[in-house]
């Protein structure tokens, strides 16, 4: 049976939620221009880079969904994969790594230093340290992310382009089994990315 792991992207999904949800809260609780500024800036950055991964990776792929589709679309999707991956193996989650958003995160936790005081919103700006101290230490860990998930896909699809060279039914069975753990990512990053849309409104207002 096919399958195949992502379990960085888990993480991510984990972290960008955190990290919206704080921004949510905090935002709401402030209509300071610096801070409101920093958050939406910061928002911005993880909605580029997943809408990129989204857009232009998963979804071609987990568009197929019968064999009549799998005849027509794979090598399309696999070929726009391919130019994606060899295009200089350009990161895409890790766009939003190291400097970018650390320095959004960094520039947001000290506008929201004075807040620890206010019991609304102390627990959230305490939560926001943690996670800036952990994004930041851990630095270049969505590069690595990001490359291990292109590269186990990248074995996945090549092992079914040969089945399929030979066995089209038998590719597709094998490509429909390994698909799925990408779809469920798929589908979580899509939801992603609408809250991330309704974030960058909120900030806007």
């Amino acid at each position: 049976m096919a399958t195949l792991e992502i379990p960085e992207i888990v993480k991510f999904e984990i972290t960008a939620n955190e990290i919206i949800d704080l921004a949510k809260t905090i935002s709401a609780n402030t209509k300071t221009a610096k801070v409101r500024n920093a958050l939406r800036l910061m928002s911005r950055e993880l909605y580029r880079a997943n809408r990129e991964l989204v857009k232009g990776v998963l979804a071609p792929l987990c568009s197929i969904a019968t064999f009549e589709e799998f005849e027509i679309k794979f090598d399309r999707a696999r070929t726009k994969f391919v130019r994606v991956y060899y295009d200089a193996r350009k990161p895409m989650l890790s766009e939003i790594s190291c400097q970018k958003v650390s320095n959004r995160l960094e520039s947001l936790k000290r506008s929201q230093s004075w807040k620890k005081h206010l019991p609304l919103v102390r627990r959230s700006v305490l939560h926001l340290e943690i996670l800036t101290d952990q994004w930041i230490a851990d630095d270049g860990a969505l590069y690595r992310a990001d490359q291990s998930m292109l590269d186990s896909l990248s074995r996945f699809l090549e092992k079914t382009a040969k089945i399929k060279s030979n066995n089209p039914r038998k590719a597709f069975r094998f490509f429909d089994e390994g698909i799925k753990t990408v779809k469920q990512e798929y589908k979580a990053l899509t939801k992603l990315l609408a809250d991330m849309e309704v974030l960058n409104d909120q900030l806007r207002s």
